[in-house]
């Protein structure tokens, strides 16, 4: 997890843009303690950059955190791959399936 300049900094954007996209819900931006926001690098990396938007929607977790988590988690239904892994390697659907049926007690 980068801070916002981090990050910026990272892909060539500003400081705005990246806060702009956290307030529209298109990044994940965890807010540590007030004023340090952090942001996981890899959601910015395709293919993670493009699915994000559509396994926002289809997850129950509404929180960063809780999603951040979802995504971090190894899961059994994903023979033991996190979700974030598993996008990767092209397991959209099966990801999707998780994200609206199997979380439990992930969200």
């Amino acid at each position: 997890m980068l801070s916002a300049a981090g990050i910026a900094t990272m892909f060539h954007l500003s400081v705005e843009e990246i806060l702009a996209m956290v307030r529209c819900g298109r990044a994940i931006g965890i807010e540590r303690s007030p004023g340090d926001l952090r942001l996981p690098f890899w959601q910015f990396q395709e293919p993670l950059w493009s699915l994000l938007p559509t396994i926002r929607d289809a997850s129950t977790c509404k929180d960063p955190l809780e999603l951040v988590g979802f995504l971090e988690q190894e899961a059994a239904e994903l023979e033991y791959l996190t979700p974030r892994v598993a996008l990767e390697r092209g397991h959209l659907d099966r990801v999707l399936d998780l994200a609206k049926y199997g979380l439990g007690e992930m969200c």
